[in-house]
């Protein structure tokens, strides 16, 4: 009939068409198909890239570079009036006494531990510990607004802490805050704790903070220790958060 007439007229020319058709399909279906039938094959789930996240580099860091190039980070905490650069020199009694652009001030400056590599995120150690004075909680770029997390509802208002570096935006969530003697806690402070001396420094947060935040830490993750002083000199106020995320510039 119609459909024999068909085939004996147009036979000859739908093979080649339907290899060409199998072919287009194959190349469209490349790579997904393959990867969809090996993930079935072996039950695995196919793997799909994640979305890289960028940002433009922060410019109060780099203004802050350009005028003093021990300016290593830029440190935002809300809610307070915290929101400077960060120094570093090769101790820890340089910026004492002495403001963001090097300068002599008795009222100091922000400052990181002279022992952690703020270059990268991938040079930045397990407890990155930064220094700052407290004189009067009004005292502009000082810790003395740290002290506002003496409040629970304050830390439950306020829990990230931002800090820009060179190649990142880093985000902290506070977990613990509290008081700790200079003298028999300096541990809270170490820079590179083994695996043992990080989970005395974990658990030392935990013990002397009266809150619960809700947030865990383990020896997987990476810490920022804020440290101030208080009325007695042997007694420090310290915030540790741990890193949450970070958003690598562009």
């Amino acid at each position: 009939g119609l459909v024999k007439r068909f085939f004996r007229k147009y036979g000859l020319w739908l093979v080649p068409l339907a290899i060409l058709l199998a072919g287009v399909a194959a190349v469209l279906l490349w790579p997904q198909g393959v990867a969809g039938s090996l993930a079935a094959a072996t039950g695995e789930t196919a793997a799909v890239p994640l979305p890289v996240t960028t940002a433009a580099p922060d410019v109060r860091l780099a203004d802050a570079h350009a005028a003093n190039p021990d300016s290593v980070a830029w440190l935002t905490i809300p809610g307070t009036n915290i929101d400077a650069p960060v120094q570093q020199s090769d101790d820890n009694d340089y910026y004492l006494r002495r403001n963001a652009l090097g300068e002599y001030d008795e009222f100091g400056s922000l400052y990181a531990d002279y022992d952690c590599d703020l270059t990268t995120t991938a040079t930045l150690p397990r407890n990155l510990v930064l220094y700052g004075h407290t004189f009067d909680e009004d005292f502009e770029n000082s810790f003395g607004q740290l002290h506002n997390y003496r409040v629970y509802e304050f830390g439950e208002e306020h829990p990230y802490i931002y800090l820009s570096l060179s190649d990142a935006m880093l985000t902290y969530q506070v977990f613990s805050t509290g008081i700790a003697r200079a003298d028999t806690d300096y541990d809270c402070i170490a820079t590179h704790p083994t695996d043992n001396e990080f989970r005395s420094i974990l658990a030392k947060a935990f013990e002397r903070c009266a809150f619960d935040y809700g947030v865990t830490a383990s020896t997987d993750d990476h810490i920022l220790t804020l440290s101030t002083c208080t009325d007695d000199p042997n007694v420090r106020y310290l915030v540790v958060a741990k890193l949450v995320d970070h958003v690598e510039v562009e």
